[in-house]
């Protein structure tokens, strides 16, 4: 997410974190989050218009449950998904407190490479 919009749900984010005092929590499971939303596979289905919206809502929920976030996580990220804005849930880079949190597909595809490098 990019520009106001990405600020916005950044804010508001920060802002339940902050109130329940999870913000390192909240900044590590919204990374875990866009580097599982930013495979592949499951992008072509979430991101998808042809799939219908219940069916695709199903998913997002299926997925954060089993990713176990907070429910202020989980909330955000069904939201982006209700809006069509999961897309930019990959390039997501948040600032918590001075800690960045970085879960864009950049620095994924880095490490990624990186790990390929080294293995083989």
């Amino acid at each position: 997410m990019t520009g106001n919009l990405a600020r916005r749900y950044a804010r508001a984010l920060l802002e339940l974190a902050r109130e329940a005092g999870t913000l390192d929590a909240s900044g590590q499971e919204v990374a875990a989050a866009a580097a599982v939303f930013s495979e592949p596979r499951l992008r072509a289905v979430v991101l998808n218009p042809a799939i219908q919206g219940g069916a695709r809502r199903k998913i997002v929920g299926d997925v954060v449950a089993a990713l176990g976030v907070s429910g202020d996580v989980g909330n955000l990220v069904k939201l982006l998904a209700d809006r069509g804005r999961l897309q930019l849930l990959g390039g997501v880079v948040l600032d918590i407190g001075g800690t960045v949190w970085d879960g864009s597909l950049r620095t994924q595809l880095a490490r990624m490479s990186t790990q390929m490098a080294e293995s083989g």
